[in-house]
This record gives C-alpha cells, sequence and structure tokens, in this order.
C-alpha cells in the first residue's frame, strides 16, 4: 500500500487549544493558525507553510496522520479558506493513534514511538510552542529545531503505520474510519431548549449563590472548603469530608441539614446547576449552524469499548432530568429525519452464559425468556408456568436483574449491598446481601468455574504476559504478570503502564465486555452497508438518523444476528423511533 504520512501544525495558547474548544470549534476560531505542515513518505520529505507544497502529490493517496480527526478536519478547512487546492481528495484517511491502541500501545505519539518503535521523541520544542508563535520562533533562530520537530512525527507516524498496518484488521480500520466520521458530521441540537435550559440554570445557580453567606469572586466558585468549615463551626454543625458530588457523606450531610439551613441546600444547588451550565455551554459554544461535532475515542479502554473525548461524553449523558434539564433530549434528528434508538438487550448477561457454558439459561432466553426470568427460573425457583416473571413477582425479578447485572464478576457482597439499591432499588442488610452472594455462586457454578479458569491461567503467566484470545479472534493482552501479597496485577498497555490488580471476576468482566464491544461493531458495520446513518453510539446502543418511512424491524433483524464466532448465543436487540435522544 503507498501512503503518505501528514502533521498539521496549529497556534495554540493558555485560552485557545482544542482542549478547552474540541476540534471543530479550535479549527473554525478566528485565532486559527496553521502554520506548517510536515509530509513524509519513501518519496517526500516536506516541512513549511501548508501554501508552500504541491498538494497534487497526495491526490488519490492514502493519507495517514496521527489524529486523523483533527489532521482531516485541518485539511477540509485549509480547502474551504483556498489554502489547500478544493480538487484535490485522497484515497483515504488512516489514524495511527487508533492503529496505536489496537495495539494496546500509547495512543499518544510520543509513547506510541516509544512501545511500537522503540524510539525515544523529545517533545519539548512543543512545550516552547505553547507559549510563542512560530513567527516568535523564527525570530529566536528556532526555525530549524521546530521544523526538525515538525518531520520527526510525520516520520514516526509513518513508520508505525508502515510496519503495523496489516496487523490492523480491515474491519477494526473501517470501525476507525467511520467512528471518526460520525463525529465529525455531528448530531442537531434543539437551540431553542438549549437557551431556554441555560437561561433556567443562569437564574438557578444566582439564586443559589445569594443564599451562600460568605463572600466569594463571581468568577471562582463558592465552594470553599475554609469557608464550609468556618460557617457550619459557627452554626454548631459538622463539616462533611467532602464535597464531592457522590460523596456519600457529603449526601448526608445536606439531608441532615439542608432544610434547617437554607445555604447548606444552597450550595448543592449551586455545585449542581453550575456542572450542568458548563455541560450546556459547551455544546452552546461548539455549535456550527445547529449541529453538535464530537469525538467518541476508539478503542477507549484496554477492553476495545469506546470512551468519552474532547470535553464533552457522548457515552456517559445523566438519564432523566437534573436541575430541570434533561441533557439528552437536546439531541434531535435533522429536519425531515427520525430518531432511532436500537440497543442490544442484556448483550454483556448473554455473552457470560455463553462463555462459562450455561447453555440451558441461553435456550431459555432463546426460547423468548428474558435473561433475568431465566436466572430466575434456573436459580431462584421461579416456575415459568406461574406467568411473566415481571407482571407476577416485581420484587423477585428486580432481585433477579440484580443478581445477574452485579453478581457475574465476583461482586462482593459490600459492594452488592450498594449495587443492589442503586441499580434496582433494593434496600438489603449486609447479612441479606452476604447470604445472597453466596447463593449465586452455589447456583451458577459455571460462572465461578469460568472466574477460577481466567485466574489460573493468568498466575500461570506470571513473569510474562497473559494473552487471551476472544471468542472473534482478537487478541487481548495483559503485560509483565506478576504475584504478591496483593495477589495478581498487570499492566494494560506496552510500555511500562501503571499496574493494575486483577482477580478472576475482574478478567471475566474484562472479556465479557470486550467479546461485547466485537459483537457490537458488527452491528455497527452491518447497519451502515444497509445505508443506515449513525449519529452517535452510547456502548451498547446505536442512534441512529433514519428518513420517516424506515421500517424499525429491518434495524432490529439486522442487529439480532449472532456472529458465527458467537454461535449458540442468542442476540437480541430493543428498538424505538423518537423525535429526540430519551433513552
Amino acid at each position: 500500500m503507498e501512503f503518505i504520512a501528514i502533521d498539521f501544525e496549529t497556534h495554540y495558547d493558555k485560552e485557545y487549544s482544542i482542549k478547552t474548544l474540541g476540534v471543530d470549534a479550535y479549527i473554525y476560531h478566528e485565532k486559527f493558525d496553521p502554520y506548517l505542515v510536515a509530509i513524509y513518505s519513501d518519496k517526500i520529505r516536506f516541512v513549511g507553510h501548508p501554501k508552500d507544497f504541491d498538494w497534487s502529490l497526495v491526490h488519490g493517496k492514502v493519507l495517514v496522520a496521527h489524529n486523523a480527526r483533527f489532521d482531516k478536519t485541518v485539511f477540509v478547512h485549509a480547502q474551504e479558506v483556498g489554502i489547500i487546492p478544493k480538487e484535490i481528495t485522497p484515497k483515504e484517511w488512516y489514524c495511527t493513534a487508533d492503529l496505536s491502541v489496537f495495539l494496546q500501545a500509547p495512543r499518544n505519539l510520543l509513547g506510541a514511538a516509544r512501545a511500537l518503535l522503540g524510539v525515544k521523541m523529545d517533545k519539548s520544542i512543543r512545550d516552547k510552542l505553547g507559549k510563542i508563535t512560530y513567527a516568535e520562533a523564527c525570530e529566536q533562530g528556532m526555525k530549524e529545531e521546530v521544523d526538525r520537530y515538525a518531520l520527526e512525527d510525520a516520520q514516526r507516524c509513518y513508520e508505525i503505520f508502515a510496519k503495523y498496518h496489516d496487523k490492523w484488521p480491515a474491519l477494526e480500520q473501517a470501525i476507525s474510519i467511520q467512528n471518526r466520521e460520525d463525529g465529525a458530521r455531528g448530531v442537531a441540537v434543539d437551540t431553542d431548549l438549549l437557551k431556554t435550559y441555560i437561561n433556567d440554570l443562569q437564574q438557578t445557580r444566582w439564586k443559589a449563590g445569594n443564599l451562600i453567606p460568605w463572600d466569594w469572586d463571581e468568577n471562582k466558585t463558592p465552594l470553599s472548603p475554609k469557608a464550609l468549615k468556618f460557617q457550619c463551626k459557627k452554626e454548631g454543625i459538622r463539616c462533611p469530608l467532602s464535597l464531592a458530588k457522590d460523596s456519600p457523606d457529603c449526601i448526608s450531610w445536606e439531608n441532615e441539614f439542608g432544610e434547617k439551613y437554607p445555604w447548606v441546600g444552597a450550595m448543592r444547588d449551586w455545585r449542581r446547576s453550575n456542572i450542568m451550565l458548563k455541560r450546556l455551554l459547551t455544546v452552546q459554544n461548539r455549535l456550527r449552524d445547529g449541529i453538535f461535532p464530537y469525538t467518541i475515542k476508539y478503542f477507549g479502554a484496554h477492553t476495545g469499548r469506546f470512551s468519552g473525548d474532547g470535553g464533552f461524553n457522548m457515552q456517559n449523558m445523566p438519564r432523566g432530568e437534573n436541575m430541570g434539564v434533561n441533557l439528552r433530549s437536546l439531541f434531535i434528528p435533522r429536519p425531515g429525519k427520525q430518531m432511532v434508538i436500537a440497543d442490544l438487550a442484556q448483550i454483556e448477561a448473554r455473552i457470560i452464559l455463553w462463555l462459562s457454558g450455561d447453555m440451558a439459561s441461553l435456550k431459555e432466553i432463546e426460547h423468548g425468556m428474558s435473561v433475568y426470568e431465566a436466572h430466575a427460573v434456573r436459580t431462584m425457583g421461579w416456575n415459568p408456568d406461574n406467568g411473566n416473571l415481571k407482571a407476577k413477582d416485581p420484587a423477585k425479578y428486580a432481585l433477579a436483574k440484580a443478581r445477574v447485572l452485579g453478581l457475574g464478576f465476583g461482586c462482593g457482597s459490600a459492594k452488592f449491598q450498594v449495587l443492589a439499591k442503586t441499580m434496582c432499588g433494593i434496600d438489603m442488610t449486609a447479612p441479606e446481601s452476604k447470604a445472597t452472594v453466596t447463593d449465586f455462586r452455589n447456583t451458577n457454578p459455571k460462572i465461578v468455574q469460568f472466574w477460577r479458569r481466567l485466574q489460573r491461567d493468568c498466575a500461570w503467566s506470571c513473569g510474562n504476559n497473559y494473552e487471551v484470545e476472544l471468542p472473534s479472534g482478537r487478541m487481548m493482552e495483559y503485560y509483565n504478570v506478576a504475584s504478591n501479597g496483593n495477589g495478581l496485577s498487570a499492566e494494560l498497555v506496552q510500555g511500562g503502564a501503571r499496574r493494575v490488580k486483577l482477580y478472576g471476576g475482574k478478567l471475566a468482566e474484562n472479556v465479557v465486555q470486550a467479546t461485547a464491544r466485537d459483537v457490537f461493531i458488527e452491528g455497527m458495520t452491518c447497519l451502515k452497508d444497509m445505508g443506515f446513518t449513525q449519529l452517535f453510539h452510547a456502548h451498547d446502543e446505536y442512534v441512529l438518523e433514519v428518513d420517516q418511512d424506515v421500517k424499525v424491524k429491518e434495524i432490529q433483524n439486522a442487529i439480532s444476528v449472532t456472529p458465527e464466532w458467537l454461535k449458540g448465543c442468542p442476540i437480541g436487540a430493543e428498538v424505538s423511533v423518537e423525535q429526540r435522544y430519551t433513552k
């Protein structure tokens, strides 16, 4: 394959950066300056201003970049403003950052070059360019140093792709491209509702701020631990150990004193409204003609799962209302279209049954029973002749759901007590939780054996790497496995990453999550091949933008197909047609 590496260098400063603005708002900002481009291949060595390069050399060629989402957007914008001729059309763009993480190397070029090429790069010049412009660098005699740095980035990108692209399966390459292009295309936003939400939250925050009794700068947070401690001492009440929104102590403190001391509730309201307001302003500031471009990390986790990126996490938007705002409801289909939300039903719960060899439960599911009811039938004494479990005994159904979702990966009793409450609303005493955990393990011996088998195999790998072949054929590595008094540990990324603790349940969770991810991307490919446009995706959920006359059953059937490599595991899907994102 003939390909060319490309790397744009652009101006940034403390206030103006991709980190604060996101890729698209940064590139289309008035301060944007693509002052340098480096082009590298076996035939080309160029570094200079983009207007000085002969762009006909890349026409019809494959381009690679170590963040193709950024470099391709720069390229397109440069064509729009006349820096690059509009008729220049590369054949395809590939991302070596995505290739690197697929190989379980660091995402950044510095780490990727070290892990995959054995090359140590010097990035100190990049830090200097964050403080001065390229012109100023040249005036200070740094031009040769900057040019050499830029060209080396392109060279290392080229070398990574040359050495490893044949180890990147075609399906993975296609998913990398689709994920990037979906983000660049973006999703429409209900701008009127967005403005209403912002206005309402600003008023809520202002009212809450006025109730906080100590002086604070309007440009800063009033959540001062020092001021809070002084106020609590003055009122004669205890001070919370933390103000974190998910701190049990903080929540307890707010519930205990929120009614008697209005400023306690005001602090909570200010914090919550401020967090949500920042999210809304991020959306507003990045809109382009009513469209919100975004980024989602391909292979954002060790298992291959995608993850949030770019300052707005499309993968983890809160459900329902929070401070009067339903964040999900802001995202809508374009005019004349409708939204289809399709998710793989209980995919991980099905996969762990398949991996552990519990074919009896899978048969029940294949014949139409839910995962939770099948679990109750097989391990909790429920008689299916009594009718639908969810309708006939909601409490048992909730417990079955909590057991399936919370106990399949070695969860202990203390943690399960919390999970049962948060996931299913079940109040459980410590002894009840302990008894439930014991019962689950006694009645699900195949799952327990699956944990033990993985832990045994990992332990046998001590002093080496532990390699797991997934059902899809993809390999998942654990590097430099070691054992000490605290149990097993390994590195998840090549090149000396931090160590993580491993045990049978955790390894099982990784394998299940990785397998579910591989099922999910096959569905992404199938839907694209059928001509459906994906707005974005979130974990096991596809969010599509479709024509008004779309046949939902067609979508449901397409993603309910069990891959050949997972034969015997029934795949189900739940699909709904919506006018805005709701699930």
